[in-house]
């Protein structure tokens, strides 16, 4: 979601039911950062073309499966922050970061997770406090707006709406 976004906030339920998940974040056609979600930890990563960085900070932490919690995913000039039911799990600074671009999640192979309950808020801290996008897929309509398609424009089956949520398995994203 999103073309242009700079500075702000995602908040949205995640369950990760097993495997992996990517958060990306101010995502373009050139790189993205992303946090990576395992039942062991969270570690962000840069992606810049076909390269990516993976020596960047990673948080062990035994991630229960199954289980909602909520999350905040924040992008404000250089710092991206990651918050998981109130506890900072990743604090990163970083002179690279992409100045705007757009959110999406992706599953990976052998991964399925839901998501539900997204809200976008600016941080560009002019009044007053704009909700960029918000969405709780209540049904199929609310697909509305996601990329529906896998990198190569191939439909995009492996998300869709189940039980009130927006549901992934294997190495898809939207």
């Amino acid at each position: 979601q999103g073309q242009d976004w700079k500075d702000y906030v995602v908040k949205f339920r995640l369950k990760l039911e097993k495997g992996s998940i990517h958060l990306n974040l101010r995502q373009t056609e050139r790189g993205r950062f992303f946090v990576e979600v395992s039942p062991d930890g969270f570690g962000i990563h840069w992606q810049l073309g076909e390269r990516f960085s993976d020596n960047l900070p990673y948080t062990p932490f035994k991630y229960p499966l199954n289980e909602w919690h909520e999350y905040q995913y924040a992008s404000q000039g250089d710092q991206i922050l990651l918050i998981v039911d109130g506890v900072v799990m990743v604090n990163y600074l970083d002179k690279r970061t992409i100045q705007t671009g757009s959110i999406s999640f992706e599953t990976l192979d052998g991964s399925s997770a839901c998501v539900d309950d997204i809200v976008v808020n600016d941080l560009t801290g002019k009044p007053p406090y704009n909700v960029f996008y918000e969405q709780h897929f209540d049904n199929e309509k609310a697909l509305g707006g996601w990329v529906m398609t896998d990198a190569g424009g191939k439909p995009n089956q492996a998300w869709q709406i189940k039980d009130g949520a927006l549901c992934g398995q294997g190495h898809k994203w939207i």
